[in-house]
């Protein structure tokens, strides 16, 4: 239960014990917080935690640095785009610092006048007071988002396509394309609610999906709402959505399925979307709200939309006995409200998701709760969903913990001995995403077993947070990235530890369903410092990590001809100096391209 003392120790002795890599970076070479660019990266081995696969290559950049100052990372998506790893994030800031939505990709530089400069970090930003809550990377880069949550002059949903290794222009956009448009949307008076979307390619469309209530004032359908927006038409009508899965319905559906919903409590999460065999689902967890709500679902629903019928077809998703899933506030306030989703479904109609056994008291530290991570198969029939197989078990970490192989320890809660800080708790598991192979990610704390105090026998050990990724083929485990592999400095130069991507008690800097890529096993994981007073400066990010795919330049599951050419055209090229150096044929990132990475291509070549 130490892990949040540490802030009371001496930093530096911290990293003594645990031991700086000897990767350690240092903000002031190392990065450009004015340009947001990171110069970061390096490659290890996975930690094996559990099965019979083999440690994998894992590849770290960190393309996205801000200083720290009060500015907070949420909603953090990454997916491979045009063959270049690509991500976006949202940054605000509690000071009214930096407010913008962020596309980052994982070489920052433009050496056409010789030097590096410039960086391809594209940001939307906001007026004071204003800031966006990114939903959605889709397959062209395009970002799907919220537009401000600090107010209602701003209130809509917008999208922007993001390219590549672009540069950033200057000056830099101010919004994105207007998805929506009615009552209570941007600046119109009205009232409607509405939280981070959910969002997929449909051919020349985008399909946007929201959690919506009006606070009864019939402006906007008290439902999770579809849109099939056409950018070449403009903005869809909120009072008008094309599919709606209604409160009431909500309600029926989750008492047919054994989830007890009152007429009128009902609430629905953020939706998300997949699309499974050529046909389109939406999926969305559903609870009383005074039995969960949207936080912590009783149940997921599965429906192929575009049949129109709304939950006649819909498939139950349940979490085991004692257990509710585990999301975030849909609409309105309250804590988590404009996170992005912890429960993620891949093309083949697998669910991953995240479940919480509560006890009595959720306040007493003696009385845990456990959290699951947990991946659902489909059973198909004529190429639809009609139903979800007896979940399995990933990880889980409590009281309840039926898995002690994962190694991982849980849960956290504040200081009980500070009056300034009332005892919440902080999940042991974040934000689990699967992507189109079967494989899936989270964060997770673990128990470094490092001693709190290395002179006392009897003394606790230190529990931190990691990146976990889950390999379906050999059901096997690797910790990809722990806290301690990441060091940052404060103003006088001295090394402050970092926090990584959990659920954190400033409801930002977590690790979502959408932090894994949909077609690589790549993952985006945010970090920042303990410094919670943001007194000792320092700065904070975003981690790109590669699981494996050694020699596949291109990310595109195999290597071949293409990821050849991809190494040969940047073959001795060195980061910082050429032109065509290409981090992703870099596989043991030493920043030179050379014979080690052409060896280790031809070793897996025709794979």
């Amino acid at each position: 239960m130490l892990r949040r003392f540490v802030m009371g120790m001496a930093v530096a002795g911290l990293i003594a014990i645990i031991g700086v890599p000897a990767y350690a970076w240092d903000c002031t070479t190392d990065c450009d917080t004015t340009l947001r660019q990171g110069r970061v990266f390096e490659a290890w081995n996975s930690t094996v935690i559990y099965g019979s696969g083999s440690a994998e290559l894992t590849r770290i950049w960190i393309p996205l640095m801000v200083d720290d100052g009060g500015s907070l990372l949420e909603n953090t998506v990454v997916r491979v785009v045009d063959t270049r790893i690509f991500g976006g994030t949202s940054l605000y800031s509690t000071a009214g610092g930096l407010q913008a939505v962020a596309c980052f990709g994982t070489v920052d530089f433009d050496f056409s006048g010789g030097d590096p400069i410039g960086s391809n970090d594209l940001v939307i930003y906001e007026a004071s007071g204003y800031s966006d809550a990114v939903g959605q990377m889709l397959s062209d880069g395009s970002l799907v988002w919220r537009a401000n949550y600090a107010g209602s002059a701003q209130n809509g949903l917008e999208w922007l396509p993001c390219t590549p290794g672009q540069l950033t222009p200057i000056p830099e956009p101010d919004e994105g394309e207007q998805i929506i448009e009615g009552p209570g949307i941007n600046g119109q008076s009205g009232t409607a609610y509405l939280g981070t979307p959910g969002a997929i390619e449909h051919g020349s469309k985008i399909i946007v999906g929201n959690a919506n209530f009006d606070a009864f004032t019939g402006d906007i359908l008290r439902a999770v709402n579809i849109w099939d927006y056409d950018p070449a038409v403009g903005p869809s009508s909120s009072q008008a959505p094309d599919y709606s899965y209604l409160q009431s319905g909500a309600e029926t559906f989750a008492n047919m399925n054994g989830v007890p919903c009152d007429a009128g409590d009902g609430r629905q999460t953020q939706p998300i979307f997949a699309e499974v065999d050529g046909v389109y689902y939406v999926v969305f967890g559903i609870n009383d709200t005074d039995k969960g709500g949207s936080v912590r679902p009783g149940l997921l629903a599965v429906d192929a939309f575009e049949d129109g019928n709304d939950y006649t077809d819909a498939v139950a998703v349940l979490p085991p006995d004692g257990y509710r899933f585990v999301d975030h506030q849909s609409t309105g306030g309250g804590a988590n409200v404009y996170e992005n989703n912890h429960f993620e479904m891949n093309s083949s109609g697998q669910i991953a998701a995240l479940a919480e056994k509560r006890t009595t008291d959720p306040h007493d530290p003696a009385d845990a709760p456990t959290w699951r991570a947990l991946l659902y198969n489909p059973i198909m029939s004529a190429e639809r969903i009609i139903g979800y197989d007896a979940p399995i078990m990933i990880a889980d970490a409590g009281p309840d913990d039926q898995n002690p192989d994962d190694e991982l320890a849980g849960p956290f809660y504040y200081d009980p001995n500070d009056p300034n800080e009332y005892i919440v708790w902080y999940n042991s598991i974040s934000g689990v995403g699967i992507n189109d192979l079967g494989n899936i990610a989270f964060t997770a704390t673990y128990d470094t077993g490092v001693p709190f105090d290395p002179n006392d026998p009897n003394s606790p050990t230190i529990w931190n947070n990691a990146a976990y990724f889950w390999d379906s083929a050999s059901d096997t485990l690797h910790q990809v990235l722990r806290e301690e592999d990441i060091v940052t400095y404060d103003n006088n130069g001295s090394p402050i530890a970092v926090q990584l991507g959990l659920i954190s008690r400033e409801n930002s800097d977590g690790f979502m369903g959408s932090s894994l890529a949909d077609d690589a096993d790549v993952l985006a994981v945010n970090f920042r410092p303990y410094d919670d007073d943001l007194e000792l400066g320092g700065s904070r990010g975003v981690a790109v990590i590669a699981v494996g795919h050694t020699g596949d330049v291109d990310f595109d599951g195999d290597v071949d001809l293409s990821d050849l050419a991809a190494l040969l055209g940047a073959y001795d090229a060195e980061f910082g100096t050429d032109t065509n150096y290409d981090s992703q044929a870099d596989f043991d990132l030493n920043g030179h391209i050379d014979l080690s990475d052409l060896a280790a291509l031809l070793g897996v070549y025709g794979s």
